[in-house]
């Protein structure tokens, strides 16, 4: 039997490092349905800030496989996470046919990739549009390292055609190829739209690329008019304080809410029963959260920089709108007082993770990338 190891920074329980973990997780889950021997390998981080730990060595999450090895916090931040047990890890990799690893600039996943690489494994990179900001030190660190990371690869793993562009002209390679984020639809049949409450969401962690703050203001701009439910969940990063701030300041407490991080099932429950979701986040690449929500049947909104705003606007699956706080507000506005075009967009949505975005798509491409033969 082949095996298989996926690669992460972190791994479920721990949410905060965001969207390439649950990628991590479906892609692990997938694969393993096809009966292949898959482990997910990674550090024992909890909360990177607090230093909160998990236990190392073999585990079980669910029904995968986990392999978490000590790691060193040197700054607090992903950045400064160093590697202590070199030799378990080297033999946890000798026994492994195909390496996935989901890919960033900071030190544990570039580890991972040079002792592959040193042990002649296959190695397939995912890099989650996490390589698109520069300055003169990441430019000097794609040139001596990250690219030649890249280019030794089988395959970099892009999400679409803008990340695939940027990859090519970047670091000239010559193995790009597309493999979108997927979700598995879970509840079959869908509440009424008119049957939902009347909260109207942001789910998502809450870092400054995610722009709450345009959530919060469109949310000022409704209440001014009238009574609106605003909740917020997500774990901090970054703009809690700024959330929690913003509406003591205004006295807004009665109406909008935050309730801090949340377990996977419990997003889930959350998106069933809302009535609109709201990420109005700046130029993200694929929000996993959007795809929760469309996967959910939750008739959502999200900013035009958003890299698969196309996608969403192509299939009328969610509301595509300017990031300004007046025009976010108009679409919540909008959404709010018409329940077709809510039933519209919330089927259009299942529509597209069903046809285009499910995770029995992408693992077929995985496979299909692999090479392996089933």
């Amino acid at each position: 039997m082949v095996k298989i190891g996926i690669f992460s920074i972190t791994f479920y329980p721990s949410v905060e490092y965001g969207g390439p973990v649950a990628v991590a997780a479906n892609h692990a889950k997938g694969l393993q349905a096809r009966g292949l021997d898959v482990k997910i390998i990674t550090s024992d981080i909890l909360e990177i800030k607090s230093n909160r730990r998990l236990p190392v060595g073999e585990s079980q999450n669910e029904e995968l496989k986990v392999c978490r090895f000590r790691t060193a916090n040197t700054t607090k931040s992903y950045r400064g996470l160093i590697l202590y047990d070199y030799i378990k890890l080297w033999r946890s990799i000798r026994d492994i046919d195909i390496c996935h690893v989901h890919f960033s600039r900071e030190p544990l996943p570039v580890l991972f990739c040079f002792i592959i690489l040193i042990l002649r494994k296959k190695l397939y990179v995912q890099t989650h549009g996490m390589l698109y900001t520069s300055s003169f030190l990441k430019s000097v660190l794609d040139r001596l390292i990250i690219g030649r990371v890249l280019s030794s690869a089988e395959a970099v793993f892009a999400l679409h055609e803008t990340e695939k562009k940027y990859l090519k002209s970047r670091f000239s390679l010559s193995n790009i190829e597309l493999l979108p984020n997927g979700i598995e639809i879970k509840n079959k049949e869908l509440s009424d739209i008119q049957d939902r409450n009347e909260k109207i969401i942001f789910l998502a962690r809450l870092s400054p690329r995610k722009r709450v703050d345009l959530f919060l203001e469109s949310a000022k701009i409704l209440l001014a008019e009238g009574e609106y439910q605003f909740e917020i969940y997500g774990p901090d990063g970054g703009d809690a304080d700024y959330v929690n701030e913003f509406i003591a300041n205004n006295g807004l407490g009665h109406s909008i809410k935050y309730f801090g991080e949340v377990s996977n099932n419990d997003s889930l429950k959350i998106f069933q029963n809302s009535k609109i979701y709201v990420l109005p986040s700046d130029n993200e690449p694929f929000p996993m959260s959007l795809l929760e929500a469309l996967s959910c049947g939750i008739p959502s909104i999200i900013t035009d920089s958003n890299q698969i705003s196309d996608l969403v606007m192509e299939k009328e699956s969610a509301l595509v709108c300017r990031g300004a706080p007046v025009e976010i507000a108009d679409a919540i506005r909008y959404l709010s007082k018409n329940d077709s075009a809510r039933k519209k967009i919330s089927e259009n949505g299942r529509m597209l993770i069903r046809d285009k975005l499910s995770a029995d798509i992408v693992t077929s491409k995985l496979v299909s990338a692999y090479g392996v033969k089933q």
